[in-house]
């Protein structure tokens, strides 16, 4: 199975390339847990990776638009396929990549409590509802300002100022308790107040999850078992002997899973043991938190925690 995460080593160097050049509205694709923007400006085409900007030449290919960077760097090959492409940084494995509706991060919504508040980002409005409802404000939405795990937008008209900051940091909803991937401050004239905003999904999602605690004991064997979270509802991987499937759903702080399905091979002893006590608590599970040292923990009640980190 293709990894779904770029390093955050391959993004930091991913060199920006300076210039004012004028650009298209680019095409948005969605590469793993990234959002990538591939723009034709009048000096060439130029891919936006998270917040790092690259130039590329394109190449001859058989099918669709091959593109590869330009200039020193990680390399980057970017191949336009239309509705899908293909990504890859460097050394990672290849990225499978779909087209984005609404382009790179967008549509988004973040909430906040005391006093409620709900912001929605679409590509053409940023509408702000204050005071539980009893304020509205809408206003076009400005081109971002954008730097390392913050995006900023700023928008103003007559009678009113909003600024809004989202930083890709671990906010935890005060009311719920349900874990979000993005800490939201939204100052409105001279009003601030914090919330969290994006798709708690995208915090499982992207990346594989290496489990190390099983009803609180921390030997799992030299095998542990593994999930992997896709955004369609997807959960599989290996449970120290055989790879199993099944579904997940997310509802607030509630986790659920569906029926599973898993191969018949045989293991030894110990193997099978740590299989079968994965496999329970799995299809008990009820509710997920995640830490600020980003460790996943499935909460199966009185049968016990599943504990999982994150791998890159």
């Amino acid at each position: 199975m293709q990894r779904l995460m770029i390093s955050a080593a391959a993004l930091l160097t991913l060199a920006a390339a300076g210039g004012a050049a004028a650009q298209d509205q680019g095409t948005a694709y969605r590469c793993g847990d990234v959002d990538v923007d591939l723009q034709r400006t009048d000096s060439g085409p130029e891919i936006m990776i998270g917040d790092e900007r690259r130039h590329l030449i394109r190449v001859r290919s058989a099918s669709g638009a091959r593109y590869e960077s330009a200039g020193g760097g990680e390399p980057v090959l970017f191949w336009d396929k239309g509705a899908t492409a293909l990504l890859k940084v460097g050394a990672t494995e290849t990225l499978d990549c779909r087209r984005a509706e609404h382009g790179p991060f967008l549509p988004f919504e973040a909430r906040g409590q005391e006093p409620g508040w709900l912001l929605e980002i679409t590509a053409d409005r940023i509408r702000l509802e204050a005071d539980y409802g009893e304020r509205t404000v809408t206003m076009p939405t400005p081109p971002p300002e954008t730097g390392p795990g913050v995006r900023t937008y700023r928008a103003a008209r007559e009678d009113h100022a909003l600024d809004i900051r989202i930083a890709d940091r671990l906010c935890q909803d005060s009311m719920a308790g349900t874990p979000y991937p993005k800490t939201v401050t939204v100052t409105l004239d001279h009003e601030t107040w914090e919330g969290c905003g994006g798709e708690p999904r995208d915090l499982l999602t992207g990346a594989r999850w290496a489990v190390t605690a099983l009803a609180g004991a921390d030997s799992v064997g030299e095998r542990p078992p593994s999930m992997i979270f896709d955004h369609e509802g997807r959960l599989y991987g290996q449970a120290s002997c055989n790879a199993y499937t099944t579904s997940y759903d997310l509802n607030g702080p509630e986790f659920s899973t569906g029926p599973v399905a898993a191969t018949k091979k045989a293991c030894a002893g110990p193997l099978m043991e740590t299989e079968s006590r994965f496999l329970h608590l799995l299809g008990e599970v009820r509710g997920y938190r995640i830490g600020e040292d980003r460790v996943l923990v499935l909460d199966a009640g009185q049968a016990g925690e599943i504990t999982a980190r994150r791998t890159e």
